[in-house]
């Protein structure tokens, strides 16, 4: 993601750790966020904990094997 452009939906830009969720563009990442069932986990979300959500899109990654970017 090195040179994207990040969308904050949640709170500031900076962040210390990062968790990444991969999906196929931002139109899911959009319709996943404004789901009834997210909705759901939102409200539990925002008693339980502080956090950043950033949707940042992504780069093509060709030749190189999925499982590598994981530690």
């Amino acid at each position: 993601m090195r040179g994207a452009e990040p969308v904050v939906a949640e709170g500031e830009a900076a962040s210390l750790r990062i968790a990444v969720v991969e999906f196929d563009s931002m139109e899911p990442i959009r319709r996943w966020y404004a789901s009834p069932e997210y909705a759901k986990a939102l409200r539990l979300r925002t008693a339980a904990l502080e956090r950043r959500l950033v949707f940042v899109d992504g780069v093509d990654r060709p030749n190189i094997p999925r499982d590598s970017f994981h530690s």
